[in-house]
């Protein structure tokens, strides 16, 4: 996938880089899936393919702590291809959480020997979840349900009306969280202005098309909202420009991921 900013919208400074995700999924099995819960931060991969030779690998991340690392076995049934049902008890290992530079996360600290039960129902197709990991008396509970456009729509409407008002501490926020996590709304305003003192504003935004929400194997899921703008050069001259605006739902609700033009 070509990744570049989108001039016109003046958003070179939020285009995220997408080659570790790219890497990830290359290399994720078609069958491993990830499913998130976005409320809690849970987590659960698994390879759902009866068939492979990884057949019921999971990971069971539990954020602040660690993750579960085990295999269900023949506990996995794969009913039909839109149920596969886990109910699993036995041995798993918990292991540290690291993040990017290598650098602990959660309260484990080193591998440690658990006995688990880890019971779930897992729609492949459409991908989804929901599923309970029991650990003595500690209790995890996931539910990664379909993505729908409710919040989506309302997220797109607060970006369209921030774009036009241009309104530069409005449409921080709607910005993903590698955009929020590298500057203040303060350096991000200060961008945005030089660029338009360039490039020229946008003064007109309707939305053409909306894709359905999709979640891929990695648990990403993300939309596409495709705009046909015009844009007011600093000179005075306006010109017309379509471009896909890419969101990505995080945590925190649906956030401007990077964007393209057509």
């Amino acid at each position: 996938m070509t990744r570049r900013s989108l001039r016109i919208v003046l958003l070179a400074t939020i285009v995220v880089s997408l080659a570790a995700i790219a890497v990830a999924q290359a290399t994720t099995p078609d069958r491993t899936l990830t499913f998130v819960d976005e409320r809690s931060g849970l987590t659960l991969t698994i390879q759902t393919d009866p068939a492979a030779g990884d057949s019921g690998h999971f990971a069971f991340r539990v954020p602040s702590l660690g993750v579960y690392v085990g295999s269900v076995g023949a506990t996995m049934r794969a009913l039909t291809p839109t149920s596969v049902v886990v109910d699993y008890s036995g041995p798993a290992t918990l292991r540290p959480i690291t993040d990017g530079a290598g650098a602990v996360t959660g309260t484990v600290r080193t591998p440690t020997p658990a006995t688990i039960r880890l019971q779930a129902q897992i729609d492949p197709s459409h991908h989804t979840a929901e599923g309970t990991l029991t650990d003595g008396s500690a209790r995890f509970h996931l539910v990664a349900p379909a993505a729908g456009k409710g919040d989506l729509l309302q997220a797109l409407k607060t970006f369209e009306a921030a774009m036009a008002a241009d309104d530069t501490s409005a449409i921080y926020p709607l910005m993903n969280s590698d955009v929020r996590g590298a500057s203040s709304v303060a350096q991000f305003s200060q961008s945005w202005r030089e660029q338009e003192s360039r490039l020229g504003r946008i003064t007109s935004l309707q939305r053409v098309t909306l894709s359905d929400p999709q979640t891929d194997s990695s648990g990403l899921t993300s939309a596409i909202a495709t705009y046909a703008t015009t844009v007011t050069a600093p000179a005075g001259t306006v010109t017309s420009q379509t471009f896909d605006a890419h969101f990505v739902l995080q945590p925190d609700g649906w956030k401007l991921w990077y964007t393209t033009t057509r």
